[in-house]
């Protein structure tokens, strides 16, 4: 039964990447794909945001929503389709 399931396991092991492709439905278009996935949209933390205590309220709330979202984008120069 041990030496079954260590050729289970090495079998799995080798196959770990092919079925990550097929589970994350990547297939043949890995660079569309980390493409896609790397356009995200970053939250900033408030927690320890610094307020101007100079600023109105109302100021200081349109300044909170306008850099709350901010899109960042990756494009790696190195990958190839």
């Amino acid at each position: 039964w041990h030496d079954i399931h260590i050729v289970s396991s090495l079998t799995t092991d080798k196959n770990w990447f092919q079925q990550t492709v097929n589970y994350l439905n990547i297939d043949d278009n890995l660079a569309e794909w980390i493409r896609d996935r790397s356009k995200t949209i970053e939250q900033f933390d408030l927690t320890y945001q610094l307020f101007d205590l100079n600023q109105s309220n109302t100021q200081e709330k349109t300044n909170i929503q306008t850099n709350q979202l901010k899109k960042t984008e990756y494009n790696h120069r190195d990958l190839t389709e």
